[in-house]
């Protein structure tokens, strides 16, 4: 793995992202971190290869949180002023206010979402794309789907981290996706011809 990759590596997995901005013509660095709770955003200028743990302190210093949540200034603040508890009655059901649904109960469709990858994840999909992909594309029979499959973790999430790491695919999702077909259909026919002459052979 690239020094910078694992640079970006760490810093993702503290939830700081490197992002690039052009300002008179000129691309500039900047880490940008967003609150867990409220969505806020904050950006703070730093060189590429500056530590992780250095841009933290920075972040700190603002009055950022880091931990199981990364939290902002306004909502790292204890609340000073508890809110009075709201007590709803409950009544009970009776024979004439209780409706018996007839309708089916359908469980809800899985779907493959880009969950936010967790710290160990991050040093997990950095390393394994550190094997398997290279200027701006995927070796053969390697896609973003695969690596999920291989860590447990999903497709849509292993695509976004390498994105954060700054690896961006310059090929069609759907080519990747169509030569790694290719290149599982050439390990089938291989094995097969294999197999075919061994009895040929016998």
């Amino acid at each position: 793995m690239s020094t910078q990759t694992k640079i970006n590596a760490m810093a993702v997995s503290m939830g700081i992202h490197h992002i690039v901005r052009t300002i008179d013509g000129r691309q500039v660095p900047y880490r940008r971190v967003a609150c867990d709770s409220c969505g806020a955003i904050e950006e703070v200028r730093h060189k590429p290869n500056a530590p992780p743990s250095q841009v933290r302190q920075q972040f700190e210093a603002k009055g950022w949180r880091f931990g199981k949540r990364l939290t902002c200034p306004s909502c790292s603040k204890p609340e000073r002023v508890q809110k009075p508890a709201v007590v709803i009655p409950v009544t009970k059901p009776t024979e004439e206010t209780t409706v018996k649904s007839n309708k089916p109960t359908v469980a809800p469709l899985a779907i493959d979402k880009a969950r936010p990858a967790k710290p160990r994840e991050v040093i997990r999909i950095a390393d394994k794309l550190d094997e398997v992909f290279a200027e701006g594309r995927f070796k053969p029979g390697w896609t973003d789907r695969r690596i999920g499959e291989e860590l447990d973790i999903p497709a849509a999430t292993v695509a976004k981290t390498r994105e954060e790491l700054g690896l961006v695919l310059k090929e069609n999702p759907e080519i990747t996706a169509l030569r790694a077909d290719i290149a599982d259909a050439r390990e089938i026919i291989d094995d097969l011809s294999a197999r075919l002459e061994r009895l040929v052979a016998a």
